[in-house]
């Protein structure tokens, strides 16, 4: 947790506290519900990543995360890690895990990762090897959580539910105990279109009736407490970006809209002086007119990702995040009439 005096420090004057890093979109899984880009022959070279770290570290950033892609393909992994290491960043890798050995698990634990987030897409093989496309990947995602666990490093497991894996939660909260896990698992249904523009992956998202039980389940889990969320606007941009395999600095993996270019401009520049961070900074909810009228807005986790995806826009409103909205009242004035 961060202490209330940092965070009110961090807001008021936007500092970038949390950069997401995709140091590669090259990945050796093929998974269905992908949104990345393909891969790309203009990638930042070890040198660039560790210019932008440099200036990540003096602009106040604290949390760092390693993501793709598959951040472990890149043969230079080790050389950035140790740089940011010694920056002392809080660490964070987001892996599929495939490629985590003896040696790959005792580097991660010696370079101290704050955190290491791997895929799991089904409690059994044949499901999570469909969704990855990859024989065998179950196995090795296994076997990487036992070594990162047996070595003390913090593993958090990330579950995306679809209709391929869906009525494997159980399994996968079991499988997260078995594994030595001591921290609860993260699991989120939310499907984004690929960052190309196609709308494939939208099949796999679950049904209102899948969305029902699983919002059920949660609302369970949480002690029966309500399923609201009255903040309309989440914090990408203010105290968070991501960068992306090229250098461009977007607001959020999932709003791929370039605020500037690090190979053409330094980082606080683009921070502090972007039109478009200066936008999303100076909006507030009163200003989502669309989103500030709706009978769902105290249910809405309201995703900029999704508007943007679904509209081209930031701040308008999304069919997606409404249908979550819904569901989510529908559950939670159901259960408390059971009561």
């Amino acid at each position: 947790m961060i202490p209330h005096a940092l965070e009110k420090k961090v807001f008021d004057n936007n500092i970038p506290l949390d950069v997401q890093i995709e140091l590669t979109w090259k990945c050796n899984h093929r998974c269905l519900h992908c949104y990345q880009y393909p891969p790309s022959d203009n990638e930042l070279s070890a040198a660039e990543i560790k210019d932008i770290i440099s200036q990540l570290a003096d602009a106040g950033c604290l949390y760092l995360a390693f993501t793709g892609g598959e951040p472990l393909l890149r043969k230079d992994i080790w050389e950035i890690a140790d740089f940011a290491f010694k920056k002392h960043f809080a660490l964070t890798l987001q892996t599929n895990g495939t490629l985590i050995g003896e040696k790959e698990a005792d580097k991660i634990a010696g370079f101290n990762f704050f955190v290491v987030h791997i895929s799991i897409l089904g409690s059994k093989a044949d499901t999570h090897d469909r969704v990855t496309g990859v024989k065998g990947s179950f196995e090795k995602v296994v076997k990487a959580a036992k070594l990162l666990n047996s070595r003390g490093v913090k593993v958090i497991l990330n579950h995306t539910m679809m209709k391929e894996n869906y009525g494997e939660y159980d399994g996968i909260k079991k499988l997260n105990k078995e594994l030595g896990c001591n921290v609860d698992m993260r699991v989120s249904p939310f499907i984004f279109m690929s960052s190309d523009g196609s709308a494939e992956q939208e099949a796999l998202r679950l049904d209102d009736d899948q969305l029902k039980e699983f919002y059920r389940a949660m609302r369970g889990e949480i002690g029966g407490q309500e399923l609201q969320n009255k903040a309309l606007l989440c914090n990408f941009g203010k105290c968070s970006c991501c960068i992306n395999a090229e250098g461009k600095v977007y607001p959020c993996v999932a709003v791929p809209l370039p605020a500037g270019d690090l190979r053409k401009e330094k980082f606080k520049d683009i921070w502090q002086n972007s039109p478009l961070f200066g936008k999303i900074r100076t909006v507030t909810c009163n200003e989502l007119e669309e989103c500030g009228k709706c009978d769902l807005a105290g249910w809405c986790f309201r995703c900029s990702g999704f508007s943007y995806q679904e509209t081209g826009e930031l701040f308008r409103g999304s069919k997606e995040a409404k249908r979550f909205a819904r569901i989510i009242r529908e559950v939670s004035r159901y259960e408390k009439e059971k009561v």
